[in-house]
């Protein structure tokens, strides 16, 4: 069973949909009016401990599970934290409020609602993030930074600015006025920055996150706003935002999915996940700096066109007109670049005939593989496949017919292996594989299953059929070993196959003996 699908029975399994279920039911039952007013603010106390507290409890659960990346056990663990800090405010508000009946404010629970802010911040910040240069994190800086004081100004327009001017109140109630919207800046700005950072597509598990930590902001941002006009209600909608919240949270925990399962032969079933690392030099266009421009310009003409006076209300729509007309070209521009960049890239890194990464290529994101981070005991291993008697094809058949030949070969081997292994063309017929995670029987295996198909593929030329057989060697890294000596060691597996007769793979075993396909 593939890690996809036990995610997807995970959260379908009878637990989830019951918190989903019982998320639904909180949310609407202020509006169904039953059992009196005392009973619904009874009932909207005991919905977020109880959601809070399962919520926290599954956190904590994805930090104990051994088939989760270290570093995504780390940042959930300061995550299961954050949460435990948030759910004891919410513990102690249901004391206040349905044990003893009292409303203070400042209180405990405003401590510790407090310190989820910045202890969210750290767990989100500690979720791993793919290699980068220096000229990157100062781009992501800048961006991080455009994208914040964006959100900066609309929390000052509802929240701060209002608060400081209008509704000023007691020294330590001012500060905790003011603390709250900072903190969900600051959590946004945890979103911000990972978003920022993750060159790779997002698993389902951050996406859900991000979504949980976007309905806590609204829900923290409407309720202050909604206190300041002195028209919020208990069990009102921002009470609804922070259950999904917490709904969202528990649903997040659920969806996180293994680093790699195994399939029936040892090789772990990682297609259709990509790449864990990026190519080196690949970019993406980041639309988040571009979007906050357009909010923050949209939010002055909001205002300006409520309190600005001619002629400043035309200066400002004017500016805003330009600004727009500067970002889309600019926008432009750098797609443009960017196409170009990649069909550069394309024609620097890929090898034409057999459609593989050419050597250098192989070499760059070999080395990120080996270098990033993994589970404990995480093998990967090295193939070196060589075309035997490649030279009689081409003196026979024609550099045509070896041309084909070779291109044969190259969609062979890429057909056995996952999204997540990487191949190259070595150079003339030699073609190299790194299998991730995949080591011992198990990259054995794959090397055989390679041979195999590549034997039962005969290529059809202008000048008779070609029967292609393959000679492989395999290595598999051991506690720390690098990729140049794990290549070394696959190139002498190559070696003695290729002096046992060809057409079969070797490995030489840790022990001192020889795993050979016949």
């Amino acid at each position: 069973m593939g890690p996809m699908t036990r995610n997807v029975r995970r959260l379908l399994s009878p637990s989830t949909l019951v918190v989903v279920l019982a998320t639904m039911v909180l949310i609407a039952a202020p509006s169904t009016g039953l059992g009196g007013a005392r009973f619904q603010d009874i009932v909207g106390d005991v919905g977020p401990v109880l959601l809070g507290l399962v919520a926290t409890v599954a956190a904590y659960r994805v930090s104990s599970r051994p088939d989760v990346e270290p570093g995504v056990q780390r940042a959930w663990r300061r995550l299961a934290v954050a949460f435990g800090c948030w759910w004891a405010g919410d513990l102690i508000w249901f004391v206040y409020d349905a044990v003893l009946r009292q409303h203070p404010f400042p209180s405990l629970a405003d401590a510790a609602y407090i310190a989820f802010y910045p202890l969210g911040v750290r767990a989100l910040l500690s979720f791993p993030s793919t290699v980068r240069r220096r000229s990157d994190w100062t781009r992501m800086g800048l961006d991080a930074l455009t994208v914040l004081l964006c959100a900066a100004m609309g929390i000052w327009y509802l929240v701060v600015g209002p608060t400081v001017h209008s509704h000023p109140g007691p020294g330590l109630a001012m500060v905790l006025n003011i603390a709250y919207p900072v903190g969900d800046l600051l959590l946004f700005s945890g979103v911000v920055v990972n978003l920022l950072r993750r060159t790779t597509a997002m698993d389902a598990a951050f996406r859900i996150l991000v979504g949980g930590v976007g309905a806590l902001v609204i829900a923290d941002v409407a309720f202050a706003r909604l206190s300041l006009s002195g028209t919020y209600e208990g069990g009102g909608w921002p009470d609804g935002f922070w259950l999904a919240a917490w709904c969202l949270f528990f649903l997040a925990a659920r969806a996180v999915a293994p680093a790699s399962a195994a399939g029936p032969d040892g090789h772990p079933s990682l297609a259709g996940l990509g790449r864990s690392h990026p190519r080196r030099g690949e970019q993406r266009l980041s639309r988040l700096p571009y979007l906050a421009v357009a909010l923050a310009y949209a939010l002055l003409l909001l205002v300006g066109h409520r309190a600005a006076v001619y002629p400043l209300d035309g200066l400002i729509l004017g500016a805003a007109a330009i600004t727009a007309l500067v970002l889309v070209r600019q926008v432009h521009m750098i797609s443009e670049n960017g196409r170009l960049m990649s069909r550069l890239q394309n024609l620097a890194n890929v090898d034409p005939l057999t459609g593989l990464p050419n050597r250098r290529a192989f070499f760059e994101e070999a080395e990120l593989l080996f270098e990033g981070p993994g589970l404990p005991g995480t093998r990967h291993s090295i193939l070196m496949i060589d075309v035997d008697y490649f030279k009689d094809v081409n003196d026979t058949f024609g550099h045509r017919a070896g041309d084909r030949v070779l291109s044969v070969v190259a969609a062979g081997v890429k057909s056995q292996l996952r999204s997540a292994d990487l191949v190259g063309r070595y150079g003339g017929d030699e073609l190299v594989v790194a299998l991730a995670d995949c080591g011992g029987a198990a990259a054995f295996a794959v090397a055989e299953r390679i041979r195999s198909v590549v034997a039962a593929t005969p290529v059809v030329t202008e000048d008779g059929v070609v029967n292609i057989t393959l000679s492989i060697g395999v290595a598999g890294a051991e506690a720390g070993e690098g990729l140049l000596p794990l290549l070394a060691r696959a190139d002498l597996a190559l070696y003695d196959a290729k002096r046992a007769g060809r057409a079969c793979v070797r490995e030489f075993v840790p022990d001192g003996s020889v795993r050979t396909s016949r």
